[in-house]
């Protein structure tokens, strides 16, 4: 005769706990700083002649029909390495790139509009663009400026969980093994056909995801020019005709390696 305990339904309007959706908490995204060799990319885009992936895509004359959409650089890459992490994870986690910075430079006693035009695209989509210049065949200071701020952002906390080299320049390996040995991890964007083969070098410890490759999404990057209100090469850039200033001064500012 076990006396029967009383079932109370439960309250009006909640399910019972066992039919209740569980909430799953999601970390929050990882921070990602793209750190781009602005020179390397030019020439990767625009001069890279029979050996170009884009001509072999679009066709030699690809420029009067297409052109360069860098702000897909950021969500590119992003998607890239977050789907890394879910396949090696077993469970979603995102990326958020929190700043993109620009390093290049520019020979003061050359006029080249397209360059000037990448670059002022990438400034009105407020990518940091640092600016420097030089003369003659005076080495640029680019790589060691990217260095530089590469591992400095390394050393500040909450700066970024992946640092981004968007680069194929081997120049950068001692600063990608420093920032990873201060705990942060490193991905690698580039191109086939201009990318360091000890990029791919397990041995020399540079890298946690594997190298995101922009040849492979070519067809976010090139986009037909109606597509885009401001192209690069489809309006005069402002500043175009300077030779000794083809960007704003607000582009240089605080670069701090400018050589003349």
């Amino acid at each position: 005769d076990d006396e029967q305990k009383p079932v109370f339904p439960p309250p009006l309007g909640r399910a019972p706990l066992a039919q209740r959706p569980q909430v799953v908490s999601m970390p929050p995204p990882l921070k990602a700083m793209l750190f781009i060799d602005g020179t390397w990319l030019y020439y990767s885009l625009f001069e890279r002649g029979d050996r170009c992936a884009i001509r072999e895509r679009f066709g030699p004359d690809w420029q009067k029909t297409h052109c360069v959409d860098v702000s897909q650089l950021p969500p590119m890459i992003a998607a890239d390495i977050a789907a890394q992490l879910e396949e090696s994870l077993g469970m979603p986690r995102g990326v958020e790139v929190v700043r993109t910075l620009v390093f290049t430079s520019y020979r003061q006693d050359v006029v080249a509009p397209l360059r000037v035009a990448l670059f002022q695209q990438m400034q009105d989509l407020l990518f940091e663009v640092h600016l420097g210049s030089f003369q003659g065949m005076q080495e640029k200071c680019v790589d060691i400026a990217l260095a530089v701020e590469l591992l400095h952002y390394a050393t500040v906390p909450d700066a970024y969980d992946i640092g981004v080299l968007v680069s194929g320049d081997r120049d950068f390996i001692p600063a990608l093994v420093r920032a990873r040995q201060r705990g942060r991890r490193i991905a690698i964007a580039s191109m086939r056909n201009s990318c360091n083969r000890e990029f791919s070098d397990p041995s020399i410890h540079i890298k946690d995801f594997e190298t995101v490759w922009l040849d492979d999404q070519l067809e976010r990057l090139i986009v037909p020019r109606a597509s885009l209100l401001s192209p690069v090469g489809a309006r005069p850039a402002r500043g175009a005709a300077r030779t000794s200033d083809p960007l704003p001064r607000s582009a240089g500012a605080g670069a701090g390696y400018t050589r003349g």
